[in-house]
């Protein structure tokens, strides 16, 4: 198939002027932003993942939906960052069609399981708060395992279109450059990755793709969130005007369902703040009649601000949960400390440790010994962190 166009954006000197690659601000400072998310986003990300899978007090409900938004995550981080930064750098397209028709799979995939977890986890969360006694929750880790395989396939199957539609475009443009104070017209080729075909512009299917994008992706998610929290304020004052028994006897884990409620709305916070200058973006440059003559340095400021924002999205959860999350802040430590810096943890610093000069006296039994010792204060450590996670369901 033959995807060269010849898009006259230029029609005289006065229109626009090209800007090399090599003299654009953009060019340097983009690929820093984003080597920053790729870094932050692959440690957080990855961390979170070790953790939820080595301690069994973080294998909770809420923690179970966090880890698949972290999957979701760090395939962005590994899969689309890396090429989206190539795109600031390199003024064309230089990896294929099978590389661009997949990067913006996983990107729609991951922005699916993002947004529709953050839904389900509201509900989660209000469910949470109004049974107290759990018995919603504890219905069994299958529940919860089964949700987020539906996101997933949800999400994957929603993504077929880009999928399908995504191609290498090649753009032939006449375009005005200077060079030493001197104006001069030139053809220049470019090839870019595009999951809106150049040849359907005129049928309107990239505004229907945008509209269901935008309803599916940030405006429905938005309603169903704002439905259960809305909800959930409304039952949180109803019990501030008379305390209950059963809310006497289970305060504490109200207390902490609630610290929970919070910071996933802080996640929700955050998705929408990554997510709506991209939308105000992409409605302003596909809808508005003419976007050529409009697209002033501030909009191309704009659009570069409001594409990082989304890859920002991929690595900010791990560090909400470091800021709000008690549990998980005690196991990130002790994981850099174990396994970024090499050092022992506190539990292992209290192991006895047996002198080079006494260690070939040391018998059988007091080996024995030591050993089930050791054994026996891993286990209450275990337990204890268990028995913590399931009073106070935190994240």
């Amino acid at each position: 198939m033959d995807n060269n166009y010849d898009v006259p954006l230029i029609v005289e000197e006065t229109d626009l002027e090209f800007h090399a690659y090599a003299i654009r601000p953009e060019t340097y400072f983009v690929p820093i932003i984003f080597s920053f998310i790729f870094i932050t986003g692959i440690i957080g990300n990855g961390s979170l993942i070790v953790i939820y899978c080595r301690h069994r007090a973080m294998r909770t409900v809420p923690n179970t939906f966090v880890l698949s938004l972290s999957i979701g995550d760090l395939l962005v981080i590994l899969i689309t960052v890396p090429f989206t930064a190539w795109i600031y750098t390199f003024e064309s397209w230089h990896f294929g069609e099978i590389i661009c028709i997949f990067s913006e799979f996983v990107k729609d995939v991951s922005t699916g399981v993002s947004v529709f977890t953050l839904a389900v986890l509201s509900a989660e969360r209000y469910w949470a708060i109004i049974d107290p006694l759990g018995k919603y929750l504890h219905k069994g880790s299958r529940v919860t395992i089964l949700t987020v395989i539906s996101i997933w396939l949800a999400s994957s199957l929603i993504a077929v279109p880009t999928a399908i539609n995504t191609r290498v475009e090649t753009v032939r443009a006449n375009v005005i450059y200077r060079d030493n104070g001197e104006l001069y017209n030139k053809t220049k080729d470019t090839d870019f990755c595009s999951p809106y075909p150049l040849a359907w512009l005129s049928t309107g299917y990239h505004h229907g793709i945008i509209i269901g994008r935008f309803i599916v992706y940030y405006a429905l998610p938005l309603v169903v969130i704002s439905y259960y929290y809305i909800r959930m304020a409304l039952h949180l004052m109803r019990q501030a005007s008379g305390v209950t028994g059963d809310m006497m006897r289970h305060g504490n884990t109200l207390i902490v369902r609630k610290k929970v409620a919070k910071m996933v709305l802080i996640f929700v916070f955050v998705f929408f703040l990554c997510f709506t200058p991209y939308y105000v973006f992409t409605f302003w440059f596909w809808f508005h009649d003419h976007t050529v003559d409009s697209f002033t340095p501030f909009w191309n400021y704009f659009r570069i601000v409001s594409f990082c924002l989304v890859y920002v999205n991929s690595c900010a959860n791990p560090l909400a949960l470091l800021l709000f999350s008690q549990t998980y802040r005690k196991c990130f430590f002790d994981f850099v400390v174990q396994y970024l810096l090499c050092r022992k943890t506190e539990v292992q610093r209290e192991w006895p440790q047996i002198e080079r000069g006494t260690s070939l006296r040391t018998s059988k039994s007091e080996l024995l010994t030591f050993y089930r010792q050791r054994r026996e204060t891993a286990s209450l450590i275990r337990k204890s962190l268990a028995a913590s996670s399931v009073a106070q369901s935190s994240i």
